[in-house]
């Protein structure tokens, strides 16, 4: 699942949302017209057992997002985004319940309207209880 709520573009509409960075970001920023959206990504995910109960666990993923306004004569849209994530699990023993501390940051990046630039970054201690 995606770490952070993310809208990137609906082309399909006059107006057009590419920031909703995170649950805490109420900026918003118009790109009228904007058409020809393209979006590249890559994911990669790791996960690595240390001992026994024990594991840690990467993840870095990128979107780059490209579009321009057909005719106008007006700079295209060029946004990127990152988010990296680390972690480490402890699995309790005789039970099937985890304990996760994790640590991630989110990046924004739109180079038309850099003033938009957002860096966020989070930790969290979660505790799983599975049935």
């Amino acid at each position: 699942g995606a770490l952070f709520q993310y809208t990137p573009l609906d082309p399909d509409t006059q107006l057009n949302l590419p920031v909703a960075a995170s649950p805490a970001d109420s900026s918003l920023l118009y790109y009228p017209g904007l058409t020809d959206v393209v979006r590249h990504g890559l994911d990669a995910r790791l996960a690595v057992p240390v001992s026994h109960g024990v594991t840690i666990g990467l993840q870095y993923d990128r979107s780059h997002y490209q579009g321009n306004y057909g005719a106008l004569l007006t700079p295209g849209f060029d946004a990127r985004k990152d988010t990296y994530l680390g972690n480490v699990t402890y699995q309790l023993p005789d039970s099937s319940s985890l304990i996760t501390l994790s640590a991630r940051q989110y990046r924004y990046e739109n180079s038309a309207a850099p003033n938009f630039n957002l860096t966020q970054t989070r930790a969290d201690l979660s505790f799983t209880v599975k049935f």
